[in-house]
């Protein structure tokens, strides 16, 4: 289901290869899930339909929010990154993923509700296979071979934003790998808690209003499916995290700034090309009003 987020595929792009993308989303969001579910043709439609409102709706009013978003946190780090900024520039992405979870969740649940009794047994299944994959690929490995990946993981996700990092930042990611908690295995408890709930309100889907409000409940808060030790590591590493970028901001050299400016600068700039009134449907003013 996280995949249904337009933020998270846009923001891995950049250039004009992010406003292909946004313009394609209508059609591929529903190939996406084609790994979980194989719809019918009627509920591919629907689902296509409903998206393409949606789509329309995140693209002239949500938009714009992430480029001010953006251009925010590029003057941030010019002008010096607080550990109370980090704080507010995190809860207003939270505050952007319950907006659209919460917009989304109707029409998926108008989707999900017409699923058959086999639709619904081939998603449990699907969906333990890949907890499976997960398992193989993240919960197997030993704990020095997950720290190794998160220090990659971490290290490939700074480089993409101001290029190549030097020694001794290298060095800070990979002393940070070795602080935070391994949390492999009771993410995948929580995983499989939130496909409970979500596969539970399927096989209830008689009532939409009921099923609405699941979805809403499980999309807006995720979290739900934690437990408190899950919760309280992941917090642990979030500190973690906010102070290792603390600590590599005032390491950034004049290149590695001029880099981060650039990405995020032009991927503003893409967000406001996508939503000006010029390059949007005229479809989509029905589907704003909604």
């Amino acid at each position: 289901m996280r995949r249904l987020v337009p933020l998270l595929l846009v923001l891995t792009l950049g250039g004009c290869a992010a406003q292909f993308a946004y313009n394609q989303l209508d059609r591929a969001l529903p190939w996406l899930l084609d790994d979980y579910l194989d719809l019918t043709g009627p509920q591919y439609d629907l689902l296509q339909t409903r998206m393409s409102a949606q789509i329309c709706w995140h693209r002239t009013t949500q938009l714009p929010v992430y480029a001010d978003w953006l251009r925010r946190a590029e003057a941030g780090l010019r002008d010096g990154m607080t550990a109370e900024d980090l704080d507010r520039f995190e809860g207003e992405l939270w505050v952007y993923w319950k907006t659209m979870m919460g917009r989304v969740a109707p029409d998926l649940a108008q989707v999900m509700a017409g699923l058959s009794d086999k639709q619904i047994a081939e998603l449990a299944e699907r969906l333990e296979l890949k907890n499976l994959e997960f398992a193989a690929e993240r919960v197997k490995p030993t704990a020095t071979e997950q720290r190794s990946r998160m220090a990659r993981d971490l290290r490939r996700h700074f480089e993409r934003w101001v290029g190549s990092l030097t020694d001794g930042q290298k060095q800070a990611v990979q002393d940070w790998s070795e602080e935070v908690e391994l949390t492999s295995t009771l993410r995948l408890a929580a995983r499989r808690a939130w496909q409970a709930q979500l596969l539970a309100a399927l096989r209830e889907r008689q009532d939409r209003a009921r099923l609405a409000s699941a979805l809403s409940e499980l999309l807006v808060n995720p979290a739900s499916s934690r437990t408190a030790d899950y919760q309280r590591r992941l917090d642990n590493n979030t500190a973690l995290t906010k102070s290792l970028i603390l600590s590599l901001l005032p390491t950034l050299s004049a290149r590695q700034k001029a880099y981060f400016t650039k990405r995020v600068l032009g991927l503003a700039e893409d967000f406001d090309e996508l939503a000006a009134d010029d390059n949007v449907p005229a479809e989509c003013a029905l589907a704003v009003s909604r």
